[in-house]
């Protein structure tokens, strides 16, 4: 935490710093929307456990993000963003038997997040812009996530029973967050940006499994689901206008 604390500290000294002679300040608001896609880049996202001659395989699956951002341009090549963005995404966790008996267990992972990263801007043409992010995001989790599949017998006994339990690690989570993308401005309609962005994320939940069948009788078993998410920003910033320099 206290490593973390630093690079916070570092970077909004430098920020205030760069500010300090910066000219021609601008604020902007946008919308954007970003389809979310597990990445394996860095490390690989799928968990596995072996109990009582069954695996346990946890895997991320696709999902979406939308949100609105402000920008605070206080250099012409620098600008400051946050904002507030909801993510919901899919998880799932297969059970397979020796006999290649199969279950699949699917749950929803929702939550909000406030980015905060430093972007830096080059000119590519007299509209288009390339710029390069890099910073944190703040992920806010709910308190527990459950999800349960089940079937039973004419008696009211069970078949099978596959259920888990995640609790969060913290109420509020720092990931790392970058990227990179391309922006098209116009004086009087906006700007249009699209661009890939990385979130690597440390461990937000830990997951219980309870998982019944036949003569196995599963309880105790505890994984940490990983899901570093690789996505394409979509974003749409609204006009404004820039102030003149002063002579």
């Amino acid at each position: 935490m206290i490593s973390f604390r630093s690079h916070i500290l570092v970077l909004i000294l430098s920020l205030f710093y760069v500010n300090l002679f910066g000219q021609g300040k601008t604020l902007t608001f946008s919308l954007q929307v970003e389809p979310l896609i597990p990445s394996d880049l860095i490390r690989s996202n799928n968990v596995k456990a072996y109990v009582d001659a069954v695996e346990f395989s946890s895997d991320p699956l696709r999902g979406i993000g939308y949100g609105a951002g402000v920008s605070y341009h206080f250099h012409p090549k620098l600008a400051l963003q946050t904002g507030i963005n909801y993510l919901k995404r899919d998880s799932k966790i297969t059970a397979t038997e020796l006999n290649d008996f199969t279950l699949e267990l699917r749950y929803t992972v929702d939550n909000f997040e406030i980015p905060l990263t430093a972007n830096y801007f080059v000119r590519l043409g007299e509209k288009v812009y390339m710029d390069g992010s890099v910073g944190f995001s703040f992920q806010f989790l709910p308190g527990e996530l459950k999800s349960r599949k089940s079937l039973q017998n004419d008696i009211g006994g069970y078949i099978y029973d596959f259920s888990q339990i995640s609790w969060r690690n913290y109420w509020v989570m720092p990931v790392f967050r970058g990227g990179f993308g391309f922006e098209y401005r116009t004086e009087k309609s906006g700007s249009f940006y699209i661009g890939p962005v990385f979130r690597l994320f440390s461990t937000l939940y830990y997951t219980q499994i309870l998982y019944m069948h036949n003569d196995i009788n599963i309880s105790n078993l505890v994984i940490k689901p990983a899901g570093d998410y690789f996505s394409i920003a979509f974003k749409y910033i609204f006009p404004h206008e820039t102030p003149k320099k002063e002579k």
